[in-house]
This record gives structure tokens, C-alpha cells and sequence, in this order.
């Protein structure tokens, strides 16, 4: 059973997410927030294992943004996940809600089994992206917003298959697409990851994307 927490500030919507993802039996709503600080004072009070395996993070919240609340959870229990569901795609809060922590982001307009399956993908160790905020991720590293010399990257280690394996994590490819895509097999694909996780010293997808970027290894 995967618990899931809804923090979102429209009432409506957020009844309607608690409903409709009530309705799948692997998924438990174990909280529904119309704020962060709502959603953190709630975090603060619980014991490890009632903390939610998920939190669906609106960005655009009364008082705290979604951004700084993710960044507070991910302080308080680095292990929960964090998918973003915003109507927002823009660069600046695509990539400032992966540095925050985030490991998904999908947009207002997915479906509930979209959105149930990224759910699914998160706790898999995947990073969901829609696939309109996944082509922003692929421009900026196209268009140089990440580069980083082949010197420096060699200084930590990561060669250049687990590259492409870092490049379609930022994109939100999920183990099999990345196998599929690779022409390796999904065991493969799992083996680099966590070589990938080692060398850069973290130990969530989204810690791996967000370290990639910062240090322009993609």
C-alpha cells in the first residue's frame, strides 16, 4: 500500500484528487493540505512510519510556495517523495522544483491514472515528467543551460553510459524506456543507477538529476 498526502489550495480540486485516487486499491490518502506550512506542521507530528510515501505538491500555494515546501520535506524525510502537479511548465520552476527535490513533475491537466502512475513510478525509483515540461528539461540541456568539460566529468567517475542514463532520468524516462532506448536490459539500467547514485553520493533520482545539473554534468 502506497500512502499518499494532497497538498493543494483549491478545495475543489483537492477533494476531487483524494476521491479519485481513493478509488485505487494500492494507494492510501493518508492526508489532503491546503497549505505547506499545513502540511508540514502535519509532517512534524508523525512518527517514521506514518510519514506519507508520497506528497502530490501544488507550486502555487497561499504562503509558502510548493518549491520551499518540498525542500522542508525532503530536509525532514528524505526518503518521501515529491510529485509536483502544477499548471506551471516554465523553466525556472521546472528546474528550482528538481533542486528543491521534487522527483516528478506532471502537469494539472494528466489524468488520475497519469497521475496514479507516476505515483507508481516515484516509489519504482523513476522520475515522472510530463512529457511537455520532459521536452523544457532536454532544451535547456540541448541549448547549453547544462555543460560541463569531459575533464571534470571523468574527475567523478561518471562515463558516458551512465550519462545517457542521467540525461533520460532528467527527462522521465522510467527504467524499461531507458533499457528499450539503450538496448540494455532493465537489470542493466538498475546496475548503472546505482553506480550513478554512489558516485555522486545521493540516493533518490530526483538527488541524481538535481546533483547532475548543479555540477553541469548534464
Amino acid at each position: 500500500m502506497i500512502t499518499l498526502a494532497i497538498v493543494e489550495d483549491d478545495r475543489k480540486l483537492r477533494r476531487d484528487l483524494t476521491e479519485l485516487l481513493g478509488f485505487y486499491d494500492e494507494f492510501s490518502i493518508v492526508g489532503s493540505f491546503g497549505s505547506g506550512e499545513e502540511a508540514l506542521r502535519h509532517l512534524s507530528r508523525q512518527n517514521k512510519e506514518n510519514i506519507p510515501d508520497v506528497y502530490l505538491m501544488d507550486i502555487q500555494l497561499p504562503g509558502m510556495s510548493g518549491i520551499e515546501a518540498t525542500r522542508q520535506i525532503k530536509i525532514c524525510s528524505p526518503a518521501t517523495e515529491v510529485i509536483i502537479l502544477t499548471v506551471y511548465d516554465d523553466d525556472v520552476k521546472v528546474f528550482n522544483s528538481i533542486k528543491s527535490g521534487a522527483s516528478g513533475y506532471v502537469l494539472k491537466g494528466a489524468s488520475p491514472d497519469e497521475i496514479a502512475q507516476a505515483v507508481k513510478d516515484v516509489i519504482d525509483g523513476g522520475s515522472p515528467i510530463s512529457q511537455k515540461v520532459a521536452r523544457k528539461v532536454l532544451d535547456y540541456i540541448k541549448t547549453g543551460g547544462a555543460t560541463k568539460s569531459a575533464e571534470k566529468m571523468e574527475d567523478l567517475g561518471i562515463t558516458r553510459r551512465e550519462k545517457e542514463i542521467l540525461m533520460g532520468m532528467a527527462a522521465g524516462e522510467t527504467y524499461l524506456s531507458l533499457a528499450k532506448k539503450l538496448c540494455i536490459s532493465p537489470h542493466t539500467v538498475r546496475t548503472h543507477i546505482k553506480n550513478i547514485y554512489e558516485k555522486l553520493h545521493v540516493h533518490t533520482s530526483a538527488s541524481a538529476v538535481k546533483k547532475a545539473i548543479e555540477r553541469k554534468i548534464i
